[in-house]
């Protein structure tokens, strides 16, 4: 009986002690903010320090501070422009283009077939004349002519095989412009006729018609 008359008073001493630490736990632990956290802690605090949920919420803001930082300095920095590539045109583009067309340009007159003919002969009277010029041939000489000589006769031969192909595109231009011509002309005579004849047709058609409603 003295037992169950003193339970109470137990109960009550120990819910009285425990509501007592409960308020001393609250006035004596410091608040976990991030000012008074160490600075490893403040980029990304230790999960059994804080509670989940503002553990999260610190590291979202200091990562939205982060971005934001990085974009004021990227905003801040010069940007690099690249250079711009210049189109070039004409001759430019390829120097050799210019090298084989030059003729044309530096020489009126020498287009096509006729520089490498025209030098051609330029260089054979030029080996005449050495050759009459000089009161002795060496064998040196001799042989040097000759190589001029084969040089030469390659040279205007070349220049009469492109006369050759030249001559050989302007006539099969010009019998591509007769043709078109010879099938214009076809195309026009056929739709003439095709024309009268339907016409001839409808002029009989309508004759008929008439002669049989009256």
């Amino acid at each position: 009986a003295s037992f169950c008359r003193m339970r109470p008073s137990v109960s009550g001493s120990t819910s009285l002690m425990l509501l007592a630490l409960s308020f001393s736990d609250a006035f004596t632990t410091p608040k976990l903010t991030p000012s008074r956290l160490p600075f490893t802690w403040r980029t990304r605090p230790p999960a059994g320090l804080l509670s989940p949920g503002r553990s999260s919420v610190l590291y979202t803001q200091q990562q939205q501070q982060q971005q934001q930082q990085q974009q004021a300095s990227a905003s801040v920095m010069p940007s690099k422009r690249q250079p711009r590539k210049r189109s070039m045109k004409g001759f430019y583009v390829r120097p050799s283009k210019a090298l084989e067309v030059g003729g044309g340009f530096f020489v009126p007159g020498l287009e096509g077939w006729r520089l490498p003919v025209a030098g051609g002969l330029f260089f054979a009277v030029c080996l005449a004349v050495n050759h009459l010029a000089s009161l002795e041939v060496a064998i040196g000489q001799t042989i040097t002519e000759a190589i001029g000589a084969i040089a030469v006769l390659t040279l205007i031969l070349q220049g009469l095989f492109r006369r050759q192909l030249d001559m050989a595109a302007k006539s099969g231009e010009l019998f591509a412009d007769v043709l078109e011509r010879q099938r214009v002309a076809f195309v026009d005579e056929q739709f003439e006729r095709d024309y009268v004849e339907s016409d001839a047709f409808e002029s009989v058609g309508w004759m008929v018609e008439t002669l049989l409603n009256i």
